[in-house]
């Protein structure tokens, strides 16, 4: 916060509506210009991903929605809806949100290398993280329904007999951790990006807290970010490209294919962009 610049009109707005104020779409602009070969790099993987995307989508025709094509097709649906979301906030100065998006294209990301490795364990490993998944929401509802002592019979027992199948099918089965899906499907820093990214966005934290608040040239605390961060949006790109970059890279590795040279070369980009960052611009 700055006293001086408080009467601002684009300041009065945005302390009225916050990221809904006129004057973050005003600044947008600018904002891409700021970081214009980042925001360039993120559309051209993007349009990268998009190509893939609608290839293996035809691939799908008449095979089954857990052959492991049809699954890394979703799931890079997925990473792409969320990785566009990323840029689109990172657009308005919205840092810590596109942030959090880029986590899940991360996760997602671990997902496609499983995929691709070992397609027959990835899919079996989704199956059986659905059912821990299920019997957990189940187990909750069944609770919720037993301390309001809610007169839902049917609904109980059909809750019941449902968590009973999920312990039979599970039964010595353990649910994946995210530091063992990342060892089977990520690569060698991906896991750290991951876990910062949950600590730095994802997660209520004061690591997280930390990014709305705004220091002076010697670190000291001066006041709060309410409006664009413009710093963070850059740093937001930084990551979300490394992500989708990870989950494209695993997309084409299907069958043990090489990297296309378009792919190397988005890499190469993106390599070369992060070297040329200054020291605080490279840091999660």
């Amino acid at each position: 916060m700055r006293p001086e610049l408080e009467d601002h009109p684009a300041i009065r707005s945005i302390r009225a509506e916050g990221f809904l104020s006129p004057a973050i779409t005003a600044f947008a602009p600018s904002l891409r210009a700021m970081h214009a070969a980042w925001f360039g790099l993120a559309e051209d993987i993007n349009r990268h991903g998009q190509g893939l995307m609608n290839g293996l989508e035809s691939v799908c025709q008449g095979r089954s929605t857990h052959d492991p094509v049809c699954l890394t097709t979703r799931l890079l649906m997925r990473s792409l809806s969320a990785f566009q979301g990323a840029v689109l906030l990172a657009e308005r100065g919205m840092a810590v949100d596109a942030e959090t998006l880029a986590r899940g294209v991360l996760e997602n990301a671990f997902w496609l290398g499983y995929l691709a490795r070992s397609p027959k364990e990835a899919v079996a490993a989704l199956v059986a993280e659905e059912q821990f998944s299920q019997r957990a929401r189940d187990r909750v509802l069944l609770k919720d329904l037993e301390q309001d002592q809610a007169d839902r019979p049917a609904l109980a027992a059909s809750l019941r007999a449902r968590i009973a199948q999920a312990d039979a099918a599970l039964k010595g089965a353990k649910s994946l951790s995210l530091p063992d899906l990342a060892a089977r499907g990520g690569g060698p820093a991906d896991y750290f990006a991951y876990k910062m990214l949950s600590s730095g966005a994802a997660h209520a934290s004061l690591h997280s807290l930390s990014k709305h608040l705004a220091s002076d040239g010697e670190g000291t605390w001066s006041g709060h970010v309410t409006g664009p961060d413009a710093d963070g949006a850059r740093r937001a790109l930084v990551l979300a490209t490394h992500a989708l970059l990870s989950g494209l890279r695993a997309v084409e590795a299907r069958d043990g294919a090489a990297p296309s040279d378009a792919l190397t070369t988005l890499g190469q980009t993106h390599a070369d962009l992060w070297a040329n960052l200054p020291a605080t611009g490279a840091a999660l």
